[in-house]
C-alpha cells in the first residue's frame, strides 16, 4: 500500500524516497472505531467539530457503514467520523474515510495528513491525486476544501483540491457503488528541507448548517514528492496549459 515510505513512532509519515509515489486505499479494516493509517487523523466525534489541527485530531474513525446489507447507512444515521464501506459494512475491503454531519455532528470537518521529508532532499514540489467518494444523498449543500502547509493547521488554500456538492432531494438515496469524483494536480514553489515536516487537510463545510448532511469521503490518495525540477506528465500538463 505505501512505497516510498515508512513509519514514524509519533504519528507523522516518514516520506524516503524522492520520485516514488506514497498511496493511501484506506483498507483499514470493518471495525467502527478503525485505526486510521499512520500520518491520517480526521475529526470523528459525534458532537462538535474537534477542529482542524492536526496534532489534536484523533486517529481513528467513529463508526462504519455500507451501501448495501446490514449496516447499511439511512436517512437517520447518526454522524460523525466513518469509516465507509463499498458494499456490505462488515466484510467489505474497500473502504473510505469520511463524514456524515447531523446538527449534532457539526461541521465544519477535517481529514489530515502530515508526513516527514526523510529523502535526503529539499522537496521543491509534489503532485496529488485523490478521489472525493458520495455514499448518501444529503438535502443540504457541502463543499470540500484543500489546504497545504509546513504547519499542523495550514492555511494556504489550493482551488485544484476543492470540490463543491450541491443539495440533493432528500437524505435517502444511497449510492452503490459510492459515485466518485477525481482530482489531480502538481503543488509547486515548495521548499520542504530534509528533517521537515508538512500537512494536507481537506475540510468539509455544510452551507448554512450541518443537518442532513451528504455521506463523503476521501479515498485513493497518491503523493509523489520531487526536488529540483517536476518532469512528471501532471507538472507538464499543469504548467503547459
Amino acid at each position: 500500500m505505501l512505497s516510498g515510505a515508512s513509519t514514524l513512532a509519533h504519528g507523522q509519515l516518514s516520506v524516503t524516497t524522492i520520485g516514488a509515489a506514497v498511496t493511501q486505499d484506506f483498507t483499514i479494516g470493518t471495525s467502527a472505531t478503525a485505526s486510521l493509517p499512520t500520518g491520517w487523523r480526521m475529526d470523528n466525534a459525534n458532537a462538535a467539530s474537534a477542529g482542524s489541527d492536526w496534532a489534536t485530531l484523533p486517529t481513528s474513525t467513529l463508526t462504519a457503514y455500507g451501501t448495501t446489507g446490514a449496516g447499511v447507512v439511512t436517512g437517520t444515521s447518526p454522524g460523525g467520523g466513518i469509516n465507509w464501506a463499498n458494499g456490505i459494512t462488515a466484510s467489505a475491503t474497500d473502504r473510505a474515510v469520511g463524514f456524515l454531519t447531523t446538527g449534532t455532528a457539526t461541521s465544519p470537518r477535517t481529514v489530515s495528513f502530515r508526513f516527514t521529508n526523510n529523502t535526503g532532499s529539499t522537496i521543491t514540489s509534489m503532485d496529488v491525486a485523490f478521489d472525493y467518494e458520495k455514499y448518501r444523498s444529503g438535502s443540504r449543500a457541502f463543499d470540500w476544501n484543500f489546504f497545504h502547509g509546513s504547519a499542523t493547521s495550514p492555511t494556504t488554500a489550493l482551488a485544484s483540491g476543492n470540490q463543491a456538492y450541491a443539495a440533493d432531494a432528500n437524505n435517502t438515496v444511497v449510492n452503490n457503488p459510492p459515485t466518485t469524483i477525481s482530482k489531480s494536480f502538481t503543488i509547486t514553489g515548495l521548499s520542504i528541507a530534509n528533517g521537515a515536516s508538512y500537512t494536507l487537510r481537506w475540510t468539509l463545510t455544510g452551507n448554512g448548517g450541518s443537518s442532513n448532511g451528504q455521506g463523503l469521503a476521501i479515498d485513493n490518495f497518491s503523493m509523489t514528492p520531487y526536488a529540483g525540477v517536476n518532469t512528471s506528465a501532471q507538472f507538464t500538463a499543469a504548467t503547459s496549459s
